[in-house]
């Protein structure tokens, strides 16, 4: 009889059947479940599924009948049939019981999810409306995206204009499918494309409690809620633990720890929360190779959803992440001693029973059994409720999941196009996080890179670039350029990878010229100090992080970098080829890797000059920056794109995309620059605005 009472008190919480599960998110992970509707209908199919088959007791009673020998055979028969019995029962209520627990998951992930993209788009795109609202540049059009939702707002290589869209526009080169650049869904951003991106096996998992972390008046993990469910791999199978208090908390704080079994190199954490209301990542601690836990000093990230995080590379076997909970809630409700809801918070209080007593049964078997009247009968009683008022903090993971990444050295993106009749400005507005070296020569991401200073070095660097297809009446292609543009208001950019594209003499093995993206000025006297009153670049040029010197008046020097080759054609507008600033490396290595930090000229009007041009960036002149060489896209002030059609031009509509490029500035592989959002804004001319009716 203890056999039977063991599975009655454990077995609804123990034994789990998988099939039903395993088969639903497997339909939802395959897209055959995608909305509430399809899981509804899926739900009551699945429920008429495990009802269509009647489970009848097999239990037949054998009746002592008098003058008749009673054999233990019998009894032993009846005892096995009852046993048949129970066992048919428990698996049927663990089905009920995973149909729920089902239920719940796939609520939580098809509909709560669905609904945080959507809330998280329509902020997006409110915010996006403010701006447009309150920016008196005349902007009207544009074309966004923030990587939040699973579609995504780019040209597909398959595109009948994509052959000219997928070329580096510095090295003219068309890059392969492999440089597509990574949309991370996880991490809601847009990174180098991943050469390789490796999940470790967590082993071990466990929750620390210390004076930072203490335990509470209560608390409390609904059932099958186990700490292993975190590091499963699996959606849907999660952990959730609440903190009771009877007075409000400032916060609350939870440690957990993972065992890798070995020591891992790891450089990026993915985080999945359950709970509604969100919480901060305080802190990640790892063991270095001395068995010491160190601080990884992340900045606080708060959790309200699904969040990728990128660090540093590091080596270790356990992390320690701490998590902090600032959303207190008060909280009321009834309950049993040993409702599933207390049971964690009470377990400690429960001793194994060595001999099973009428009241321990009668206390199992009462929430079992719904009918009053049955209980009354069968001499169950009914525990009385308690009621608890205090305040609540709740958290909870489906997954934290931990890996190695590594990218390519290049990557491009580009967006589906926005379509003008008449764009007059473009505008670039966006949000990055880049890689940096601090001070101590280790590797941070900042999610502010303009403006700062030059001090830091960034690691990773990205390039804006237009695409602008131009249509006739017929919608047929009659031209196409390429120009770069900045976000608006930029007024120095860092660290900008130097790529060496030409060769100063036929004889050298390698390049040693490159072109600066932007157009800038180099206004320096015979010692090369700036000139007072004078537009300046202030151009500092690196190798592998070290700043290189001028050498443009130092004929024999053995190293550093030159600005004679910038001739007066690079500088004159209008001249059939985009203004440009070029650089020569002196004494450079193979392996090298330049990049350069420095101020691009803006036109100080934005009208068309009359000819003739001359070198339009001296001191009291008219200043255009040409970024085609007809005039027709000109950089203006706050980098505001300022764009014309040519005289005569049949132009009737044009198609701009941006196009994304990001680059490595170090050998390091497993870093990447990132880009979390971005915005291209078009303004149209109003050709009807002093027209006459």
């Amino acid at each position: 009889m203890a056999k039977y009472l063991d599975k009655f008190r454990g077995t609804l919480n123990q034994r789990q059947a998988d099939q039903v599960f395993k088969l639903l998110h497997k339909q939802r992970n395959a897209g055959q479940i995608r909305t509430v509707e399809e899981f509804t209908q899926r739900l009551e199919s699945l429920i008429r599924e495990l009802t269509s088959t009647v489970i009848q007791p097999s239990l037949k009673p054998t009746l002592a009948d008098t003058g008749t020998i009673a054999s233990s055979e019998q009894f032993n028969f009846m005892l096995d049939r009852t046993e048949d019995d129970l066992v048919a029962a428990f698996e049927e209520a663990n089905n009920i019981d995973e149909v729920q627990t089902s239920h719940d998951a796939l609520i939580r992930d098809v509909v709560l999810k669905n609904l945080k993209a959507g809330v998280s788009e329509l902020e997006a795109k409110i915010d996006l409306y403010e701006f447009l609202n309150q920016d008196p540049r005349g902007f009207d059009n544009s074309i966004f995206s923030t990587f939040r939702e699973s579609k995504e707002e780019r040209t597909s290589r398959g595109d009948i204009n994509a052959s000219a869209l997928f070329v580096d526009p510095r090295t003219k080169e068309l890059l392969p499918l492999t440089a597509d650049a990574t949309v991370e869904l996880v991490g809601e951003r847009l990174t180098l494309a991943t050469a390789d991106k490796v999940f470790h096996t967590v082993y071990g998992i466990r929750q620390l409690f210390d004076s930072t972390s203490p335990q509470t008046d209560k608390i409390v993990t609904p059932p099958n809620m186990q700490l292993e469910n975190i590091i499963d791999g699996q959606t849907g199978t999660y952990w959730c633990q609440s903190w009771l208090f009877q007075s409000l908390q400032k916060y609350v704080k939870a440690q957990i720890e993972l065992d890798f079994g070995v020591v891992r190199e790891i450089n990026f954490i993915e985080i999945e929360p359950v709970t509604s209301l969100g919480f901060y990542l305080e802190a990640l601690h790892y063991l270095d190779g001395s068995n010491v836990f160190q601080d990884l000093e992340l900045s606080e990230q708060f959790l309200n959803g699904t969040v990728g995080l990128r660090i540093r590379k590091i080596a270790t076997r356990r992390i320690i992440l701490t998590f902090r909970n600032e959303n207190g809630h008060a909280t009321n409700f009834e309950y049993k001693t040993h409702d599933s809801l207390l049971n964690q918070s009470k377990e400690h209080e429960r001793l194994p029973l060595t001999e099973y007593e009428m009241a321990g049964v009668s206390r199992d078997l009462a929430p079992l059994i719904p009918s009053e009247a049955i209980r009354e009968m069968i001499n169950v009683t009914q525990e009385e409720k308690s009621i608890y008022n205090g305040y609540e903090f709740t958290i909870g993971f489906d997954n934290i999941k931990v890996g190695l990444a590594s990218y390519e050295p290049t990557s491009i993106y580009v967006s589906t196009p926005v379509e003008s009749t008449s764009a007059a400005i473009l505008g670039l507005r966006v949000l990055e996080s880049r890689p940096y070296l601090d001070t101590n020569s280790l590797v941070q991401f900042t999610p502010t890179t303009y403006d700062t200073d030059d001090d830091i070095f960034f690691i990773g660097s990205i390039e804006y670039w237009i695409t602008k297809q131009d249509l006739n009446v017929e919608g047929n292609l009659v031209r196409t350029t390429v120009f770069p543009i900045l976000p608006l208001e930029v007024s120095r950019i860092h660290h900008e990878r130097l790529l060496l594209t030409e060769k100063s003499l036929s004889t050298l093995a390698e390049n040693n010229i490159g072109d600066l993206v932007f157009y800038t000025s180099w206004h320096r006297d015979g010692s090369g100090n700036p000139i007072p009153n004078e537009p300046d670049g202030d151009i500092v040029v690196y190798r592998n992080g070290i700043v290189l010197p001028n050498v443009d008046n130092i004929p024999l020097a053995t190293e550093g970098w030159v600005s004679t080759l910038t001739t007066n054609a690079d500088k004159v507008p209008d001249s059939g080829a985009p203004m440009r600033f070029r650089i020569k490396v002196i004494g450079g290595l193979v392996g090298d890797i330049y990049t350069v930090s420095y101020t691009p000229m803006v036109s100080t009007t934005s009208v068309i000059p009359k000819p003739p041009y001359d070198t339009l960036d001296y001191r009291g002149g008219l200043q255009v920056v040409d970024l085609v060489g007809d005039l027709s896209a000109r950089r203006g002030e706050a980098q505001v794109i300022i764009t014309e059609e040519l005289s005569g031009s049949t132009i009737a509509s044009s198609r701009y995309y941006c196009t994304i490029l990001l680059r490595q500035n170090t050998a390091e592989t497993s870093v990447s620059p990132a880009v979390e959002e971005y915005t291209l804004f078009t303004g149209s001319k109003d050709t009807t605005k002093f027209s006459g009716d």
